[in-house]
This record gives structure tokens, sequence and C-alpha cells, in this order.
């Protein structure tokens, strides 16, 4: 079983937090991005967080904590 890449990010602030849209930096490509984000933790602005991409059927940029 391949082991799924982590991507840092920086988060930014949730754009709509019940959609779990959020802007967020990604450093090692000097992108800012809206993604959808699941976490389940609190989050806080301008921490650098470790991310696994989710592949998904909706076209969107998934990412969990």
């Amino acid at each position: 079983m391949k082991k799924k890449p982590l991507y840092k990010l920086i988060f930014v602030k949730w754009i709509n937090h019940k959609r779990n849209i959020a802007l967020v930096y990604f450093p090692d490509y000097s992108l800012e991005i809206l993604i959808t984000l699941f976490v389940s933790i609190e989050i806080y602005s301008n921490k650098i967080y470790k991310v696994k991409y989710i592949i998904n059927d909706s076209n969107l940029l998934e990412f969990i904590y």
C-alpha cells in the first residue's frame, strides 16, 4: 500500500466554515487558494499544518488534517 503524501499548508482563514471552505497558502508552491478542508481539531490562522489530499468526484481540492 502506497502512503499518501503530506502537504504543508498555512491556514489563512475560513471563508465558509459550515461548508468547510478555507483560504490557505501552500508555501512549497507559493500558492494561495480556496480548498475544502476537513479538520477535527481547532485550527489557527498563520499556523503550518500537514494535510493529506483526498480524491473525490466533485473536482474540488479536498484535504484532511
